[in-house]
């Protein structure tokens, strides 16, 4: 039966991440770690008031399942004890991480599913909301990406647009 142990910790992010509603500098998380004394799984999320979700009540959540989980709560049983969202994202990934450590396999080996690709997944690189200049540089730092997302707001799109094309010709 897996102890648990969640904390929050703010993590600094390299450069300001900009969209239209705000700019954030680091990331507000919470970390989930479940522990059967031999073994430990790590999960991670952060909540969105967007989704009306914050770091006191994704963790209240969270705690609120401890005695659950002392009582020996599966991950299956985790998708009924808790509302999709943050909190139960970090902990069912805690889950996955402790059983993939316990049968000493990869996560994607527990549900019988083939290995990722050795290429990897393509996934977008996203450039932040910023001057048009600005995210032409962005684009430059990101022209190895395989995909490239940008935010926008309104003001400035076909600058900022032409100048990402500008920036990294490899995505026009």
């Amino acid at each position: 039966m897996p102890k648990l142990s969640v904390t929050s910790e703010v993590w600094p992010l390299r450069t300001a991440f900009k969209i239209s509603r705000g700019a954030k500098t680091q990331a507000e998380v919470v970390v989930v770690t479940l522990s059967d004394g031999e073994f430990s799984g790590r999960g991670e999320c952060v909540p969105y008031a967007r989704y009306g979700e914050s770091i006191d009540q994704v963790m209240a959540d969270i705690n609120a399942q401890a005695d659950a989980l002392d009582r020996g709560m599966t991950r299956a049983q985790l998708q009924d004890a808790m509302k999709a969202g943050a909190a139960r994202n970090a902990v069912d990934c805690a889950y996955w991480d402790l059983e993939a450590k316990r049968f000493g396999r990869r996560v994607w080996d527990l549900p019988g599913l083939e290995a990722p690709a050795p290429e990897g997944l393509v996934t977008a690189e996203t450039l932040s909301l910023d001057t048009p200049d600005a995210m032409r540089e962005a684009a430059k730092k990101a022209a190895s990406a395989p995909l490239l997302k940008l935010k926008l707001n309104g003001e400035n799109v076909l600058e900022s647009v032409r100048a990402v094309r500008e920036g990294s010709p490899k995505h026009v």
